[in-house]
């Protein structure tokens, strides 16, 4: 009896080892594009007035060009945004060989641009500082710097691949 649980017990330890560590099966990403961002499908949605979600009209909202206050009659300031950090040329360019979606993030992580490139297309990449690139197939596309130099996009497969540019 005890000799059994000998060879029971390390054949037990061997059977969770192998279910704990994934069984040793290969991971592969899917040759899928990366998502696009929301936007309205037609152009007219994103300009077109909606309706208030409370219902009725509000008198005060009807006319916004009637003044009916001091406050009114006062130039209103503008909003400050703060300004896109851009070069005055380009710090990197890409060249489509086929359809391929490029997320293009700070260092941050934040979201900066998404560009859908044709085949031949050629675009300019004006953002300073350190960038990340995601590209849904590194085959199909050439990043150069400014000075026509190409970058090495890492890996030469069809799936999605994250370029890290200084």
């Amino acid at each position: 009896m005890i000799e059994n649980c000998f060879r029971v017990i390390p054949l037990l330890f061997l059977c969770f080892f192998l279910g704990a560590c994934g069984g040793g099966g290969p991971t592969t990403l899917p040759d899928a594009p990366p998502p696009w961002q929301e936007a309205p499908s037609n152009p007219d949605e994103a300009t077109a007035p909606r309706p208030s979600p409370f219902g009725g009209n509000n008198p005060r909202l009807d006319n916004p060009n009637k003044p009916n206050s001091f406050w009114s009659n006062q130039p209103r300031p503008s909003p400050v945004t703060p300004k896109p950090t851009f070069a005055s040329k380009p710090n990197y360019t890409i060249n489509a060989y086929a359809n391929v979606w490029v997320l293009i993030q700070d260092k941050r992580g934040n979201e900066l641009e998404w560009i859908s490139l044709k085949s031949g297309d050629e675009v300019p990449i004006m953002h300073r500082g350190p960038l990340t690139m995601t590209c849904s197939s590194s085959k199909s596309v050439k990043i150069s710097d400014k000075n026509g130099k190409k970058i090495e996009t890492g890996n030469k497969t069809n799936g999605i691949n994250i370029i890290r540019l200084p």
